[in-house]
């Protein structure tokens, strides 16, 4: 009996340790695809966080139109963004809190797609 229980904990921490290798490998892929989509971190950013050719806050109404389109994020920095949000989301125990964590993903989702600023992911 004694060896039953231990082989069922072996096996425990066996698909514990793959589930920690599959959450790996997906964060790599997810970080590749953010390289290939173009994301820099140290690219200049505005006082509102939005990226910017000089880092300088917009002054005229004429100036921070063409700053703010040129600090848009593409499509595909939003959707890796998401991804990795999700993927901290799905870490999140128990289900209810998962459930909230979900929502703030979407909702940074929808912001970067619109070019808002990200609110923070609070888990």
């Amino acid at each position: 009996m004694q060896s039953l229980l231990e082989e069922r904990s072996h096996l425990l921490r066996w698909k514990q340790e793959l589930a920690d290798i599959k959450v790996s490998l997906k964060y790599s892929k997810l970080l590749r695809a953010t390289i290939k989509a173009g994301y820099n971190p140290a690219q200049l950013r505005n006082d509102l966080g939005k990226w910017t050719i000089d880092g300088a806050s917009p002054r005229s109404s004429r100036s921070s139109d063409v700053l703010l389109a040129a600090a848009k994020p593409s499509a595909a920095y939003c959707w890796n963004q998401f991804q990795i949000d999700t993927m901290r989301c799905n870490a999140v125990i128990p289900a209810s809190r998962r459930a909230v964590c979900r929502g703030q993903a979407m909702e940074r989702y929808a912001n970067c797609i619109s070019g808002k600023p990200l609110p923070p992911l609070s888990f």
